[in-house]
């Protein structure tokens, strides 16, 4: 009997970390992207996922809240290699709009508009784009990092 409670009680020191990585990684995002059908990972057991907010644009009756998801996800098996990156996640009113998958960039916010500046370290010569969105949101396609990139769920 002892020896099963000593068992139980590392089994919940174990278990204990991940279950309270849950709430915490993605603390108010997690129902909204959820319930909005969002495509990333939502798996704060496994995955490194982190969201931090960028900042809100009002356009119209209409806000819109700009997050910079970075996920690194964990190895479907020992010698497969691990998968990371950056989406920028669009919400429209507390909603779930959509978001993009350009690598290595830059978020601010300025004067009403979204800026998406390039990592100089991925290409020196590249641009940042400047992005004014529109009471149904963000336009489609941008240009971002030298690509173009379609909004997607």
């Amino acid at each position: 009997m002892l020896r099963f409670a000593v068992a139980l009680a590392a089994l919940c020191m174990f278990i204990a970390p991940a279950t309270a990585n849950a709430g915490t990684c993605l603390p108010h995002l997690r129902a909204i992207l959820l319930a909005g059908g969002f495509s990333g990972s939502l798996d704060c057991h496994h995955d490194q996922l982190s969201a931090k907010r960028i900042g809100t644009l009002t356009t119209g009756q209409h806000r819109f809240t700009i997050y910079d998801y970075r996920y690194k996800l964990a190895p479907a098996c020992p010698e497969c290699a691990v998968h990371g990156g950056q989406r920028v996640i669009f919400m429209r009113d507390g909603r779930y709009l959509g978001q993009i998958k350009p690598d290595g960039v830059w978020l601010s916010i300025r004067k009403n508009r979204l800026i998406l500046t390039p990592d100089p370290t991925f290409d020196p010569d590249d641009q940042p784009t400047v992005l004014r969105f529109s009471p149904n949101g963000p336009p489609s396609p941008i240009r971002a990092a030298g690509e173009w990139h379609e909004i997607f769920r």
